[in-house]
């Protein structure tokens, strides 16, 4: 007679996601015919219809090392084709050498030395069978790379691994005292400290009890739990750079609905895409990707949902249609996004962003892909990065910009300040930018003025430099891109009016001095319609677009090709 057994949701991002990860790992080594066991992912759950506890002991068992292969104990490549540690094979009387091992970037954050510990290997001079000593002994000496394994120069007898075992589906004896798990609530005779492995977020017993010395006991977490905590790491994506380490969840409140939006931009999508050589990334990243250069979270952020639009609407050809309707039916899709950064032996999180408007993004791209092309949100990304700075507010505007467009602020004040601080320090690329601003800002921002008065604003910057462009050149200059530099000290002035009654005499004065035609809607009074602030900012990007596409090519070249966002 078959019975049931049944892993509930959590109601919790991370262990809702380790019962995604089970279950695509049961399913890729099809597990269900080898033990001869249904699994089925309901709404709320992961049913196992089995009829030997035993055999549903080994499929989960068997799911969980392979887990731990494929993220806990891995090699790279140069680890493979290189490998270095003595391993004596008992079954075959062998001496043999194994690559190192490895964890992959997010157990990688919680993984200490004490970690390998539980690996059967023996120091060379403790090993108690002299022939095999001197073996070993002889084999060094003939393979000069061959290396002991740790500090104590141990002869492995199994492949190192540092991940924890847990005792699945544990038999109780009747002695043992039931506890209350702190993430599911339930009781269970088997319980752990929670700690790191089972959840990012978690404090280690050692780490609570130093920030209080006076503190209980730390709470427990039981079996189950640990077990769907280490299987989230299956279920995230990641990218790691020198310091810092991006992982993304992408989640839903419902569990079905949880693991088809990760057929479509999660990891069992075209976004998954491990990186074996290195192991530094799981996401599938094309040539000049923005995820290759995101450095902060919001623009990882909009990296990520740039990359996913992509795939799903140029390789699935998904209509905009189908892609709110998976956004949206059933049950809304989140995606979660820790920042985190490495620090000595430990790290800490510095960002967790929970983002739940995933139909308002794929609104947005788009809008910007239909009235561009496909290479317009890049151009844009690329366009917001300034190299050579540190730690000033200009370094950190990308993250600033594309956080505020995430949640549907205006950016139009913020980018009006970048771009002339970029213009005036060394050029830039600020068409997309600007092409940007004429769509947002009316569409999603909020400005009060709409498309013909900001296309007059824009008009008039731009008459504003190209006027100045024709009068250098009736004047007879010999290197029009280096003397247009001289209209610097007059964009500034014009930038700085404080009031309208400050602006148009500024606008005067350009008059006077480079021959300036305004329209009549300006002399008409349009300045009185709008609010002055929108009207300054859009006029400036006019001119700073204009200007800075008469700047020397090498002044701004590195901007325009984005390379210096390595």
């Amino acid at each position: 007679m078959s019975k049931l057994y049944k892993i509930y949701v959590r109601k919790h991002w991370w262990f809702d996601a380790g019962i995604a990860g089970l279950y695509n790992i049961i399913k890729e080594l099809q597990l269900e015919a080898k033990y001869g066991i249904g699994v089925k992912l309901v709404n709320d759950g992961l049913e196992f219809e089995y009829d030997n506890e035993d055999k549903l002991r080994n499929l989960l068992s068997e799911s969980y090392e392979e887990l731990a292969s494929r993220y806990w104990n891995v090699s790279d490549k140069k680890q493979k084709e290189n490998p270095v540690l003595v391993f004596y094979d008992l079954d075959k009387d062998q001496i043999l050498l194994k690559p190192k091992k490895n964890p992959t970037p997010i157990p990688a954050l919680f993984i200490k030395g004490s970690s390998w510990g539980k690996t059967h290997a023996v120091p060379i001079e403790e090993i108690s069978d002299s022939k095999l000593r001197k073996r070993v002994e002889d084999f060094l000496k003939e393979n000069d790379k061959a290396e002991l394994w740790g500090k104590q120069k141990k002869v492995l007898f199994e492949e190192p691994f540092c991940h924890r075992k847990i005792d699945i589906l544990p038999v109780r004896t009747g002695r043992e005292r039931l506890k209350v798990c702190s993430v599911c609530g339930q009781k269970s005779f088997k319980c752990y400290e929670v700690s790191q492995p089972s959840f990012l977020l978690f404090a280690s017993g050692t780490a609570t009890r130093s920030f209080n010395s006076q503190g209980k006991n730390p709470a427990q977490i039981c079996w189950e739990c640990d077990l769907l905590g280490h299987f989230a790491v299956e279920a995230a994506t990641y990218k790691k750079t020198s310091d810092s380490l991006f992982i993304v969840q992408v989640s839903s409140s419902n569990l079905k609905k949880l693991f088809q939006v990760n057929e479509k931009i999660g990891f069992t999508s075209h976004m998954r895409l491990m990186n074996e050589e290195t192991f530094w990334t799981n996401l599938r990243m094309d040539d000049n990707s923005p995820l290759l250069y995101s450095q902060y979270p919001y623009e990882f952020l909009w990296a990520f949902y740039y990359q996913a639009y992509k795939i799903l609407r140029k390789e699935n050809e998904f209509s905009l249609d189908e892609l709110l309707a998976f956004s949206l039916s059933n049950a809304p899709v989140q995606i979660v996004l820790l920042f985190v950064e490495s620090k000595r032996d430990t790290f800490k999180t510095n960002n967790v962003i929970f983002y739940n408007d995933t139909a308002y993004i794929f609104r947005l791209l788009h809008l910007l892909v239909d009235k561009n092309d496909y290479n317009f949100p890049k151009l844009l990304f690329d366009s917001l990065y300034i190299g050579g700075l540190k730690n000033t507010r200009y370094s950190y505007f990308r993250d600033y910009f594309f956080r505020r467009v995430l949640y549907k602020k205006s950016v139009l004040l913020d980018a009006e300040d970048f771009a002339f601080y970029v213009s005036m320090r060394e050029g830039g690329y600020l068409k997309a930018l600007l092409d940007f601003l004429m769509l947002y800002e009316m569409e999603i921002g909020g400005v009060k003025m709409n498309s013909e008065q900001v296309q007059k604003a824009v008009n008039l910057g731009k008459s504003i430099v190209m006027r100045a462009k024709e009068k250098l050149l009736e004047e007879g200059t010999v290197k029009l891109e280096t003397d247009i530099k001289r209209i610097k000290g007059d964009l500034y002035a014009l930038r700085k009016s404080r009031t309208k009654e400050d602006f148009l005499n500024q606008i005067n004065n350009l008059q006077m001095r480079y021959g300036l035609i305004t329209s009549k809607d300006i002399e008409g009074g349009l300045l009185e319609e709008v609010p002055f602030e929108e009207f300054k900012a859009y006029c400036v990007l006019g001119a700073l677009n204009v200007y800075n596409s008469l700047l020397p090519k090498s002044d701004k070249s590195d901007k325009e090709e984005g390379g210096i966002q390595k």
